[in-house]
């Protein structure tokens, strides 16, 4: 049974993308999985044709190309899920309530670029859309289009990120600590 998405009070928003993000995380992780044994393996035959027959595959340099743009930017959308990219702390913590203003701004923020990578990440994969890449004859929308999904995919994980941390703040009388506001 869906949660009442239009109840924010219960939690019922929270819990729709809570799961929806999970279900897309669990998908995300098995294709990274699939990107990085796929690039270890074609890096790994480039190397080896190079040592052992003295001649590059020009192929595996594309392909390779797009597995590796495709799995940072999947990984940097997980990383948003988590909040596990770098932090410098700059103010100390027993300003906590300026720190929780700080934290909503800056995921206002990361929501603002997710979706200046959705839109304009999409404006770039249709103008490129027709290119080559090199000597694959793939067409570059294959890798373009990893721009727009990062914005899509970074604007649902900080959302909830983001109501998790409101929620818990406007229920516990403007506190929440880290784990209540972490989305796992």
């Amino acid at each position: 049974m869906v949660p009442e998405v239009n109840d924010p009070m219960n939690g019922g928003l929270l819990l729709f993308i809570k799961r929806i993000n999970a279900a897309v995380e669990s998908v995300i992780s098995r294709v990274l999985l699939i990107l990085i044994v796929a690039l270890i393996t074609v890096v790994t035959i480039q190397v080896l044709n190079r040592w052992f027959f003295q001649s590059p595959l020009l192929w595996t340099v594309d392909v390779s190309l797009l597995l590796l743009v495709w799995s940072v930017l999947l990984g940097a959308a997980l990383g948003v899920r988590h909040g596990a990219h770098y932090v410098v702390d700059v103010l100390p913590r027993s300003n906590s309530g300026l720190l929780k203003a700080l934290d909503v701004m800056i995921h206002v923020i990361i929501i603002i670029m997710g979706l200046v990578y959705a839109v304009e990440g999409y404006r770039y994969a249709m103008a490129g859309g027709r290119r080559l890449l090199g000597m694959t004859g793939i067409r570059a929308i294959w890798a373009m289009a990893s721009m727009p999904v990062y914005g899509v995919l970074s604007v649902s994980f900080i959302l909830e990120r983001l109501l998790a941390q409101v929620g818990s703040h406007s229920r516990l009388g403007g506190t929440s600590s880290d784990s209540e506001v972490n989305c796992k």
